[in-house]
């Protein structure tokens, strides 16, 4: 995602993966969800804010991936290093931060 992008607020694909659940529930997509997604001072990271209806599934435990599709066509995808449940926020580092 180029800086121009950033901070975007709005309409995003968002798909969640957990670890060490069946394969049943090991990931959870939602569509039109809104989001604000802001940069870090560290290139390849940002933090990703959720509505407070789809904040609950950051509550579930095992949150590792997790991938975020703009509209634009512009995709986040990457580890989920850090969760704040009361903020409905995630902290997303981008699998290209490492490259």
């Amino acid at each position: 995602m180029s800086a121009g992008e950033l901070p975007y607020r709005g309409p995003a694909e968002l798909t969640l993966s957990y670890a060490d659940s069946p394969p049943a529930d090991a990931e959870f997509s939602y569509c039109d969800e809104r989001v604000l997604i802001s940069p870090t001072p560290s290139a390849g990271i940002v933090d990703v804010y959720l509505s407070r209806v789809a904040g609950v599934v950051l509550r579930r435990p095992g949150l590792n991936r997790a991938q975020v599709r703009l509209p634009s066509g512009t995709q986040l995808v990457g580890e989920v290093s850090y969760i704040n449940v009361s903020a409905c926020r995630f902290v997303l580092v981008e699998d290209t931060a490492y490259d």
